[in-house]
């Protein structure tokens, strides 16, 4: 990220989907990461990192401590409607 005084915010999403499970050790290291920086005192806005891990073998997602709403993205299916 580059900031200007027109950046506002910048949200990088990292996804990793899995065929073989999760590691636990891994999985609590997902959901404790957590990345933000802001540029300037936020006169120049913020940036954001969220992971998620797609654990195809156990049915579960598993995201970072800001992931809710990439958590929502993934349950997401392609008509919009939310999975459960």
């Amino acid at each position: 990220v580059k900031p200007d005084e027109d950046h506002m915010c910048s949200i990088v999403n990292g996804i990793a989907i899995l065929e073989d499970g999760l590691e636990e050790k891994v999985e609590k290291s997902i959901k404790s990461f957590s990345f933000e920086k802001s540029y300037f005192f936020l006169l120049k806005g913020w940036s954001r990192i969220n992971i998620a891990a797609v654990d195809l073998k156990n049915e579960k997602i598993i995201v970072s401590r800001w992931g809710k709403n990439l958590e929502k993205v993934l349950k997401t299916d392609k008509n919009g409607k939310s999975k459960k």
